[in-house]
């Protein structure tokens, strides 16, 4: 079974970040304790789902980084110019000072610089603070808070909120031809080699696929659509795996997320959708959604 853009979803979206304006060289306070969703609206608890919080000095405004993020852009590490993390540990606010760089301590005057206009202007450059379920750097991200250095601010706290990022979206998912397979068939193997774009219209790189799922719902395909960011939330069943290597996999090593069977095969009473993920990008969207069809 080869994957093919006629098969694939499409998805467009736009992401805008809330600015707060702070002190310049000062050694900020970070808070996150009001977060009670992440930017696609899914609850989040902050002192238990949140396991990281990343900043980023960036060599860009903050509507480019924004743009960056949301069409994945493949060079957006080259307009980094430092990361720094903080592992939350159950807590939901921290002090600049707190925050490492690769594991090691970073110095009150590095950080002062990071903050300095003089050194970083204010017209071309800004920071992001990432919250995120995970502690690798930019992966799981579920909130995003922008903030620039302004000379004639006083403010020396960056807090998190549930606006602090927006996310307008839309999707396609009646347009694609289904994918038709076997009825009660596990051992079909999908095979993404050939793919060159992903459903949001970015370069689809076969080896960067990270998971493969398929999911089976008691929805029509318009409810689906209509629902699409909670689709692993309205699933009666998903199966899914880990991709370690290479640009297939057989749907019949898929287990299930929470009683870990075998995927069993699609049935045709039921809606079928199978995804390949790229959990290590950016931007969560899914490369790849289709439907799944039995043969008539």
């Amino acid at each position: 079974m080869k994957a093919n853009e006629s098969n694939n979803y499409t998805f467009s979206s736009s992401i805008e970040l809330a600015v707060q304006k702070v002190a310049p060289r000062t050694l900020l306070e970070f808070d996150w304790s009001s977060l009670t969703k992440n930017f696609q609206g899914h609850p989040v608890a902050p002192a238990t789902d949140i396991q990281s919080m990343v900043l980023i000095v960036w060599n860009l405004p903050p509507a480019e980084v924004a743009q960056k993020i949301n069409d994945d852009a493949p060079d957006i590490s080259s307009y980094v110019q430092a990361t720094v993390q903080f592992v939350t540990d159950g807590v939901t606010s921290a002090h600049l000072s707190e925050f490492t760089a690769f594991g090691s301590e970073v110095t009150e005057e590095t950080f002062l610089e990071y903050l300095d206009p003089d050194v970083n202007d204010p017209a071309t450059h800004c920071y992001t603070l990432m919250a995120q379920t995970g502690t690798n750097l930019g992966q799981d991200v579920q909130m995003i808070q922008a903030f620039q250095v302004d000379p004639a601010e006083t403010t020396a706290v960056v807090t998190m909120s549930d606006e602090s990022t927006h996310l307008e979206w839309q999707t396609d998912l009646e347009a694609l031809t289904p994918t038709v397979v076997p009825a009660g068939t596990p051992d079909v193997v999908i095979d993404w080699s050939a793919m060159t774009t992903h459903g949001y219209g970015g370069t689809f790189v076969p080896n960067q696929i990270t998971e493969v799922l398929i999911g089976r719902l008691s929805k029509s395909v318009a409810e689906i659509e209509a629902d699409f960011l909670n689709l692993e939330f309205i699933a009666d069943d998903i199966w899914r795996a880990n991709v370690t290597s290479g640009t297939s996999f057989k749907l019949g090593d898929l287990t299930h997320e929470e009683n870990g069977s075998a995927f069993p095969g699609v049935t045709a009473d039921e809606t079928w959708v199978l995804g390949l993920l790229c959990t290590t990008c950016t931007n969560p969207t899914p490369w790849y959604i289709t439907t799944v069809e039995t043969c008539p």
